[in-house]
């Protein structure tokens, strides 16, 4: 549906509601989705195509996706994807993106260019946006480049 410039997505048609003994209403709708709406005010969407969309009284919304990726988001905006890896990414509002790979490494990205990574031995690599680049093994030694 198109209102101006804004697009309006319907919901589809609801088809059966049914309320639990603990007031638990669910939705069945025509395109085979489900909605439930809990007392606490938690509505658990579970799509068509086999994703999950969780909205948490206090603004928290998980989206589980049909290939098993989970991107939360938060109150405050940020976000947190947990790709099938085993990896996550948590993206600020500021602009700065912290990521933990499977190996245990750690990079932090800031809104300004400069990047720190710091291995699972305890090494770390940090890059400035002037290109200026700090080592530092794991005995806590630095060298400049």
């Amino acid at each position: 549906m198109r209102n101006g410039n804004l697009e309006t997505k319907v919901s589809a048609e609801v088809i059966q509601t049914t309320t639990s003994p603990d007031g638990t209403v669910m939705e069945v709708r025509a395109d085979g989705s489900k909605v439930a709406l809990m007392p606490d005010k938690t509505k658990v969407e579970m799509l068509a195509d086999g994703g999950k969309i969780t909205s948490l009284p206090d603004g928290t919304v998980i989206h589980s996706r049909p290939d098993k990726t989970r991107v939360t988001t938060f109150p405050d905006g940020s976000t947190q994807e947990r790709p099938l890896d085993g990896s996550k990414i948590t993206r600020l509002p500021d602009g700065t993106t912290k990521k933990t790979l499977p190996d245990g490494t750690k990079v932090i990205m800031w809104a300004n260019g400069a990047t720190k990574e710091t291995r699972p031995d305890g090494s770390k690599i940090a890059k400035m946006p002037d290109g200026t680049v700090v080592e530092t093994d794991k005995q806590g030694t630095e060298v400049t480049c």
